[in-house]
C-alpha cells in the first residue's frame, strides 16, 4: 500500500514539474508587441482567416514578437505561444493590453468600431481583408493614427484600392501536409466543398441532374445556408469536416463554381492532393490557380461544367495533364514565403516604440 502511495506522490510531482516548465521562448531580441482585435480565433473557428492569422502569429512569436489576441470568443489563455484575453468593454486588463501595443492588427471586426476603440491609444492599425469586397469605409479615409491594409491576393487589392500603405498575405495552406495519391481516380465522385449559394450548391444539383451516371458529393460548409436536394439519387452529402484530406483522397474531380472568390484555398488543397480542379472564372480563382485548373467556366454555364467533367472522366491523358499542372502550381506557390515578406514590411514601418 505504501509503495502505491509513494508512486502516486511521485506522479503528482512529475505532473507539477511539467506544468511549471517554461513555455518555449522566441529566438533573438524582443521586436515589439502586436495586439489583435477580432471576433473569432482558432480553435473555436477554423475558417481560412483564422487559420492564416494563427499561422502568421506563430511565425511572429518565433521571430521575437509578442502577440496578444483580444476577442469576445475567448477559448484559452495561450495557444501555441500566442496569448489571448477576453474582450470586455471597460476592462482594466484589456485597457492594459491595448496600452502595451506597438501596433494593432484587426480582422473580421467592424472597421468603424475598431477605429473608435483603438484610435485613442495612438498606435498604427493594420486591417486584414479576406473577402472579395470589404472595409470600404476605411480604404479611402484618413484617421488620427497610421492605417495600413493587408490583402489576401493581388486581385483583392486591385478591386479594393486604398490610400493607405498595403501588403499581401495569401491564405495559408500547409502544402507539405497534403499528399498526391499514387494512382489517378477519374471515376471518383465529383466533389464540392461547401454547398452554399455563392460556392455553387445549386450548380452541384444541376450537374447531378444532368449527368445521371456520374457520382457527385457535396460536403456541407460551416457557414451560410446549404443548398441540398436529397432526392437526386447520384448526389450525396457529407457533414462539414475539420480535416479535408480524406475528402480529397477519394475525390475524382473537385469543382469550384463560386460566384465570388478573392483566392481559392479548396482548389489549391485539391491540387496538392493530386485532384484535377474545375473553377469558375472569378479573378481570385484565376490568380490562385495560375492557369492550372483543368477548365474555367462561368458559374451559370452548366454545359461547360458538364463537358469538362466528362472530358476528364473519359480521357486518361487529360486527367494526368490536369494533375501534373496542379502539382507544378503548388510547387511554385510553396517556394514563396508571404509571412517572411510581411515581417520585413512590418519592420520597415518602424512602428515599435523603441524606434519612435
Amino acid at each position: 500500500m505504501e509503495k502505491w502511495v509513494v508512486a502516486i506522490v511521485l506522479l503528482v510531482c512529475v505532473c507539477a514539474l511539467v506544468a511549471l516548465k517554461p513555455k518555449p521562448k522566441s529566438k533573438g531580441p524582443h521586436k515589439g508587441t502586436i495586439v489583435w482585435l477580432m471576433h473569432s480565433y482558432v480553435p473555436n473557428v477554423r475558417a481560412g482567416a483564422e487559420i492564416t492569422a494563427h499561422a502568421l502569429n506563430q511565425m511572429l512569436v518565433a521571430a521575437g514578437w509578442r502577440v496578444i489576441i483580444v476577442l469576445p470568443d475567448y477559448q484559452m489563455a495561450n495557444i501555441d505561444g500566442v496569448e489571448c484575453i477576453r474582450y470586455e468593454q471597460g476592462s482594466a486588463a484589456v485597457d492594459a493590453v491595448f496600452r502595451s501595443a506597438d501596433v494593432f492588427f484587426c480582422q473580421n471586426y467592424d472597421a468603424q468600431k475598431a477605429i473608435q476603440t483603438l484610435e485613442a491609444y495612438g498606435r498604427p492599425i493594420v486591417f486584414f481583408l479576406h473577402i472579395e469586397r470589404e472595409k470600404s469605409d476605411v480604404l479611402q479615409q484618413r484617421f488620427g493614427v497610421p492605417v495600413a491594409v493587408v490583402y489576401n491576393s493581388a486581385t483583392q487589392r486591385e478591386q479594393n484600392p486604398t490610400i493607405h500603405e498595403s501588403a499581401i498575405i495569401r491564405p495559408y495552406i500547409p502544402y507539405g501536409d497534403f499528399t498526391v495519391r499514387d494512382k489517378p481516380l477519374p471515376t471518383g465522385p465529383v466533389t464540392l466543398l461547401n454547398c452554399n449559394d455563392n460556392k455553387g450548391g445549386g450548380v452541384l444539383i444541376e450537374l447531378a441532374r444532368r449527368l445521371r451516371s456520374v457520382e457527385f458529393l457535396g460536403v456541407r460548409g460551416s457557414y451560410d445556408k446549404q443548398l441540398e436536394d436529397v432526392a437526386v439519387r447520384n448526389l450525396r452529402y457529407r457533414p462539414s469536416v475539420e480535416d479535408p484530406r480524406p475528402i480529397y483522397a477519394g475525390a475524382g474531380i473537385v469543382i469550384m463554381p463560386s460566384r465570388a472568390e478573392s483566392w481559392g484555398r479548396v482548389a489549391l488543397e485539391a491540387m496538392a492532393s493530386g485532384v484535377p480542379v474545375i473553377c469558375s472564372k472569378t479573378h481570385g480563382l484565376a490568380e490562385a490557380t495560375g492557369g492550372a485548373a483543368a477548365a474555367y467556366c462561368r458559374p451559370d454555364d452548366i454545359g461547360c461544367w458538364a463537358e469538362a467533367i466528362e472530358r476528364l472522366r473519359g480521357d486518361p491523358a487529360a486527367y494526368r495533364d490536369a494533375v501534373e499542372a496542379g502539382k507544378r502550381r503548388i510547387a511554385a506557390l510553396a517556394a514563396e514565403d508571404d509571412f517572411a515578406e510581411f515581417e520585413k514590411w512590418l519592420i520597415a514601418k518602424n512602428w515599435t516604440r523603441q524606434n519612435n
